[in-house]
């Protein structure tokens, strides 16, 4: 890294941020392994006015196309101003107060894991043009919350998926308020299939079939939804213990009969209907760690499934440790 560094840390002419990677305008990533640990946002792009050297606003936005990110955030772990692309790559915010944030957030592949202290992934009003939105196309999203007035997922207008798979538990135990997954707008799923496990503040509409466990403790686990022939048509695991939830996938067929086990146990059984069934609006919320693979603070490790190729294309490693590191980076 050029610069001279004086005995504080702080290279000459430069200023401290608190922030792990820090952009005015666009960050994209496609490869490498990063290793963040920052009190401040993890990564983060502004879109302030005029900030550009041609007078140009910034665009705030952060694409992931690849590559292993690891990110332990005293605030967010991703902060876009305006939009959030993940669409491929193995990102884990091990520990954050928000874990995904901007207007905007499109998750269309690779392997996210989130756990957080207040909304796990949150679509936020900013600019007042654009209509907040997490929008799920593929991908395998595991997201936790820790216990109290906190969502799994929150979205100020509207919640769309159309593929990929989504295992989030959050929320408290007033449901109206907070929950596993939270919108101002509707939720709306026609592909793939969500798993929203703690408290219930809305339910699929206008969606692929659904059904809400309105009286099921999920307690630590491995858990598997079969048909009446035997076959495992879902699968997850939690690691702590939460009540109340509703499963909505592509996979739940009209007319067929479903067993949910707690390994050998049967827990839940049902025929479904056209649509979603069971109960809204209540929903309680206990737990803390993260559901499926272990880490600290709930967080997880590193996908030992990666391929040679991958492993080929994030040779290089980079370590950040802030709030001793600089705003701007060169020449790595």
């Amino acid at each position: 890294m050029p610069g001279d560094f004086n005995e504080s840390g702080n290279s000459s002419g430069q200023s401290y941020s608190t922030k792990g990677i820090k952009a005015e305008s666009e960050i994209n990533i496609s490869g490498f392994t990063i290793n963040i640990s920052s009190t401040d946002d993890g990564i983060h792009a502004n879109s302030d006015s005029g900030v550009l050297e041609t007078g140009e606003d910034g665009k705030g936005t952060i694409v992931i196309n690849g590559g292993t990110i690891t990110i332990s955030s005293g605030d967010d772990g991703m902060h876009a101003d305006k939009q959030l692309d993940g669409n491929e790559g193995y990102i884990n915010v091990v520990t954050s107060y928000e874990g995904l944030e901007a207007i905007t957030i499109n998750l269309n592949g690779g392997k996210i894991y989130v756990y957080a202290t207040d909304d796990g992934i949150n679509a936020c009003t900013g600019d007042g043009k654009t209509s907040p939105i997490v929008n799920i196309t593929g991908g395998y999203i595991d997201v936790t919350t820790a216990s109290g007035d906190t969502d799994g997922i929150d979205s100020n207008g509207n919640y769309v998926q159309t593929g990929g798979f989504v295992l989030v538990k959050g929320g408290s135990s007033s449901g109206n308020v907070s929950g596993s997954i939270d919108v101002d707008g509707t939720v709306t799923i026609t592909g793939g299939t969500c798993i929203a496990l703690g408290g219930v503040c809305e339910t699929p509409v206008n969606s692929a079939n659904a059904y809400v466990l309105s009286s099921v403790s999920f307690s630590s686990g491995s858990y598997s939804l079969k048909d009446s022939s035997g076959k495992e048509v879902i699968s997850f695991t939690v690691d702590s213990t939460f009540s109340n939830g509703w499963i909505c996938s592509d996979t739940l067929v009209t007319g067929t009969s479903y067993t949910l086990y707690r390994g050998s146990d049967s827990i839940a059984d049902w025929t479904q209907e056209s649509g979603t069934m069971g109960a809204s609006g209540t929903g309680s919320f206990g737990g803390g760690k993260m559901g499926g693979f272990g880490g600290q603070n709930g967080g997880n490790t590193p996908d030992m499934g990666r391929t040679a190729a991958s492993a080929a294309a994030d040779d290089k490693i980079l370590h950040i440790y802030s709030p001793y590191f600089l705003k701007t980076v060169t020449g790595f």
